[in-house]
């Protein structure tokens, strides 16, 4: 349920022509929603981690692929939300009602689910590239969270 999540996240995303002679972007009610799909899908990877791989065997558990792994579970859970609060950070700088509080807060707070990130996932196996390329847009997102709260704290972006 939480990969369609995901994909549903992406869907709505997607930027969309609405005929009014400018290029095709995302809505703002598009936006809103992404961060409530993004919730959903962390809340399904939090259960699955909480109540659903405790109770599977120990040795049921070591078949599992990779991808199922715990900690990359929970590096996924951990992910959504910070992609959640990277769509609310990017609606509140839009809008001439956020305080530049609010921004600093969630600039705060998108720093510390990213690094949450690095931090959880496990020894991916880089073979194929996919893991490799999975850290890189995480070190990338934390670096870019980052450079999100500096500029809240010392240029008011």
């Amino acid at each position: 349920m939480a990969m369609v999540c995901l994909l549903q996240a992406n869907t709505l995303l997607l930027p969309r022509s609405y005929g009014d002679g400018y290029a095709p972007r995302v809505s703002e009610e598009s936006r809103r929603a992404t961060v409530d799909v993004f919730l959903k899908a962390a809340g399904y990877l939090d259960c699955a981690i909480r109540h659903v791989l405790p109770k599977m065997p120990l040795e049921l558990r070591r078949q599992l692929p990779v991808d199922l792994a715990e900690g990359n579970l929970k590096a996924l859970s951990l992910q959504a939300l910070g992609q959640g609060v990277d769509m609310q950070l990017g609606l509140a700088i839009d809008s001439p009602k956020a305080t530049l509080a609010v921004k600093r807060r969630l600039a705060c707070e998108m720093v510390k689910y990213w690094q949450q990130v690095q931090e959880s996932i496990p020894e991916l196996p880089v073979s194929d590239g996919w893991g490799k390329k999975h850290r890189l847009f995480v070190k990338w997102k934390y670096v870019e969270a980052k450079v999100y709260k500096l500029c809240h704290y010392y240029h008011s972006l």
